[in-house]
């Protein structure tokens, strides 16, 4: 029965039907909830040393809003497991074989 219910989702989201999208809250969203931070003011969020300390540990893998972040004093890494280190250069050599290698696409 699952796979038909699965099925008959799929056949509705590629009609263009939307189905019911479940809600979860996020990582960040749970841990608010966990230190009884939910309905706290920015101030008491920045404030708080349990948040920090758990923002620090999961700011590259985690969403955490980035005003938050600042207010922290805190940076998330852009990419993660060695792929910081690139520099502009590879990053510009990257896009432009990518931009040609489209454009060859198309014309064929």
């Amino acid at each position: 029965m699952p796979k038909k219910r699965a099925l008959r989702k799929a056949q509705l989201w590629s009609a263009g039907i939307a189905t019911e999208i479940p809600q979860k809250p996020t990582a960040y969203e749970t841990r608010l909830l966990e230190l009884g931070l939910q309905d706290a003011t920015f101030e008491k969020l920045v404030d708080s040393v349990e948040l920090r300390s758990w923002c620090e540990r999961h700011r590259n893998m985690r969403f955490i809003p980035e005003l938050l972040l600042r207010k922290l004093g805190l940076r998330a890494d852009q990419f993660e497991g060695g792929r910081a280190d690139r520099s502009n250069k590879d990053a510009r050599a990257f896009a432009r074989c990518a931009f040609e290698s489209y454009h060859e696409f198309q014309e064929a």
